[in-house]
């Protein structure tokens, strides 16, 4: 199904959504006002109930945000959303639950979605061109399939896990050809394994992987095929800790956040040659990079106390506070374009989750 809609301005006293990843939005307290290019948006049909709403996840560099929507039944379908406003929602065709991760400069989206049959329920990935073609991503004997990342290139980098349960790194060229990758530490038994999440311009991979005690750790896989494993000072090594990597650049840095021996989550870049930088919003006691551009700007979500706020923070490693202006309970940035424009989503005092660009 594909459905599309004209732009529609929103009056800012309109509320919306909030971000299934982050369930303890439901208790934040509203956010200071400012910014004046601030535009709210939700999707025609999303839901108007609690965890209900519109999530935009990923922004190319035109500006089309790609992401998801819960609408009243509490159903997932996917939409994307042009420069001038239009949405066009979907649903991967033979699939339910349809969820994009990544979108190209020429549109074309790559996600995720379920087949349910009778007996079996089953995760498949998709791609869909920009005129709103389907096509089918799933690595070769596969249990599940999970595109992450696509390229201008339209190349796919994800994940998929076998019939063990045991996870493995893919790539996808545009022939559709399979190329699958393995961190030689990673482990190999069901729930562990390596994750391929995020791929540059020139092909680079980067990822994660959780070993056979659970820790995880980060990974950088050229185009060549070889892979850099590293971890971060000050790491948890402790069962479901460790390194978990969200996004890399055209220049090959790397962000994304890990858990410290005292549990606590602190985000951090890698550059090209190595070298890592740990860092946190200046009063927060939890910082989550989503998304860095190639600039080497990155955005994401930092928690002070059961406040949660959007925050940006340039290659000098200079911060500053992301807030929407409308009552809120909360905001996360999930992209930026190397232009600065922003995306994100926040959620009002229904727990209701909107989109929202900057």
């Amino acid at each position: 199904m594909t459905r599309t809609f004209g732009p529609r301005k929103l009056s800012v006293s309109r509320f919306s959504k909030l971000f299934v990843a982050t369930l303890s939005l439901l208790m934040c307290t509203a956010l200071a006002a400012q910014t004046p290019a601030f535009v709210s948006f939700d999707a025609p049909d999303a839901g108007t109930g609690s965890e209900q709403g519109t999530t935009p996840l990923t922004v190319n560099q035109n500006g089309v945000i790609a992401g998801y929507y819960v609408d009243s039944a509490g159903a997932t379908h996917g939409f994307v959303r042009l420069g001038n406003g239009q949405i066009t929602e979907f649903d991967a065709v033979g699939l339910v639950g349809t969820s994009p991760s990544s979108i190209s400069q020429s549109g074309q989206i790559v996600g995720t979605g379920r087949r349910v049959t009778r007996f079996n329920t089953s995760v498949h990935g998709f791609g869909r061109s920009p005129s709103g073609h389907f096509f089918a991503i799933d690595v070769p004997g596969a249990g599940a399939t999970y595109p992450m990342s696509i390229n201008d290139s339209g190349q796919v980098a994800g994940q998929y896990f076998d019939v063990t349960g045991v996870y493995h790194g893919f790539l996808r060229d545009v022939n559709g050809n399979y190329t699958t990758f393995d961190d030689a530490n990673g482990g190999a038994t069901s729930g562990e394994g390596t994750h391929g999440v995020a791929i540059n311009a020139s092909g680079t991979i980067a990822g994660d992987y959780n070993d056979s005690q659970n820790v995880y750790h980060g990974f950088v896989r050229d185009q060549f095929g070889n892979i850099t494993s590293f971890d971060i000072p000050n790491q948890s090594h402790q069962f479901g800790g460790g390194v978990y990597v969200y996004s890399i650049n055209l220049g090959g840095q790397v962000t994304g956040v890990y858990t410290d021996v005292d549990g606590f989550v602190h985000s951090f870049v890698r550059d090209a040659i190595g070298n890592v930088t740990s860092f946190d919003m200046p009063g927060a006691f939890g910082t989550d990079a989503a998304a860095i551009n190639d600039q080497g700007v990155i955005v994401g979500e930092a928690t002070r106390g059961r406040l949660f706020g959007g925050f940006q923070r340039d290659a000098s490693g200079n911060f500053t506070e992301v807030t929407v202006p409308v009552p809120n309970g909360g905001n996360r940035v999930t992209g930026i374009t190397n232009q600065g424009r922003i995306i994100g989503l926040y959620v009002d005092s229904n727990n209701v989750l909107h989109g929202f660009v900057k």
